[in-house]
């Protein structure tokens, strides 16, 4: 219903960020109890909002607005892998290519708007869910 009520692009893919982050923190709650069915189908409504929101970032040219998508990207990453850490190995590989969907997602955009060396930088970040080059890693 908020999303209804967000007229500009800009509002509407803030909108998005909060719906994605939703659903991956009720696929967390899952992954701790073990239901890998509603984890995979969070994980895919995930998807869906992401996908969402980067159609809604191809109409805006605001740098700060896709600045904010990659960090909550980046922060979202860090979930996913703690998601993965709790789920059978099925749903891991759907997790994976799901981060895989959404950093592509995000890092064709960057492209556009900043450039080759703007997602070198996001790429980093999202692969080491830390945005400064460190960490764990998501695998791919």
């Amino acid at each position: 219903m908020e999303y209804f009520f967000a007229f500009s692009a800009e509002k509407k893919i803030q909108v998005l960020e909060k719906h994605a982050e939703k659903r991956l923190v009720m696929a967390q709650d899952y992954a701790e109890k073990g239901n890998n069915e509603k984890v995979q189908g969070l994980i895919q409504n995930y998807l869906q909002v992401k996908e969402r929101q980067n159609n809604l970032l191809e109409k805006t040219d605001k740098g700060e607005v896709l600045g904010a998508v990659q960090e909550r990207t980046i922060e979202q990453q860090k979930t996913m892998e703690e998601i993965k850490t709790k789920i059978d190995e099925g749903g891991k590989q759907e997790v994976i290519q799901v981060q895989e969907q959404v950093v592509n997602q995000v890092v064709k955009r960057v492209i556009d708007v900043n450039g080759s060396e703007g997602a070198t930088e996001f790429l980093l970040g999202a692969r080491n869910g830390t945005g400064r080059g460190s960490g764990s890693g998501c695998g791919w």
